[in-house]
């Protein structure tokens, strides 16, 4: 089984599609010590990876030289909806939009920060170039229903995914990556750096981690040594590197 990128949906057959896996990660603006070290944890793993950016950093330039990576948006609505305006000036979705697509002109796809969706923001989004959109989640846990991809009337291919390392944080026996894997059509995992980093179990680090210095001596000792969301990223790679070496 292989572990295929998101932009490549859009020249993959059904049945390509069923023996992939799709491992996406939302950046969230996660420290630069913390995105370094996951982006190694990926790169040694050796799987494809999409990887949707919420800001500028110089790492950007190392998943861009990764053959294996494809960087896509992450853009974020929330201030908007609040009423605010973002610290970068930016005061319209399309303004939003176009930081994000200027930042990473090479997109093609996309997942909006907290699943936000509109058929305006589509629309120009296509405008912008990108063609596929991962903001929809449907729980693997809850619905047994294949998913595929979709055309949405904006003329956005819509690519939902299935798992999310903040839904299934705690969760040791559901989900397991044999389970998963044999599902048919689309199957994409949704990881965060920032979880992958402190391997959680919880929610509760992660928004204690919001209150301090993003300094690596700070967070290195809120890393969770026992089952966390590391341990869910590396089962999933060992099911699929046992499943490749099954079918050679």
């Amino acid at each position: 089984m292989k572990s295929r990128l998101i932009a490549e949906l859009l020249n993959t057959s059904p049945a390509q599609v069923d023996d992939s896996a799709f491992i996406t990660l939302d950046v969230d603006w996660a420290p630069d010590f913390v995105l370094e070290k996951v982006i190694t944890l990926v790169e040694d793993a050796g799987v494809r990876a999409t990887w949707f950016i919420t800001h500028e950093t110089p790492l950007l330039e190392r998943l861009r030289n990764n053959a294996l990576f494809e960087v896509g948006i992450h853009p974020n609505f929330n201030l908007l909806l609040n009423g605010q305006v973002s610290p970068l000036g930016l005061s319209d979705f399309r303004q939003v939009i176009d930081y994000f697509c200027d930042l990473v002109p090479e997109a093609v796809s996309m997942r909006s920060h907290s699943l936000v969706q509109a058929p305006m923001i589509f629309s120009h989004c296509l405008k912008r170039g990108i063609k596929i959109d991962s903001s929809s989640f449907v729980p693997a846990s809850s619905n047994p229903l294949e998913l595929h991809l979709m055309s949405d009337f904006s003329g956005m291919k819509r690519a939902p995914f299935f798992w999310g390392d903040y839904a299934a944080i705690s969760t040791k026996e559901a989900n397991k990556p044999e389970r998963l894997l044999s599902r048919a059509a689309l199957k994409i995992f949704n990881f965060h750096p920032i979880h992958l980093y402190f391997n959680s179990n919880t929610l509760a680090v992660y928004e204690h981690s919001k209150t301090l210095p993003k300094e690596e001596r700070v967070y290195h000792p809120l890393i969770n040594s026992g089952f966390g969301v590391r341990n869910h990223f590396d089962s999933l790679v060992n099911e699929l590197v046992n499943r490749t070496d099954n079918a050679d």
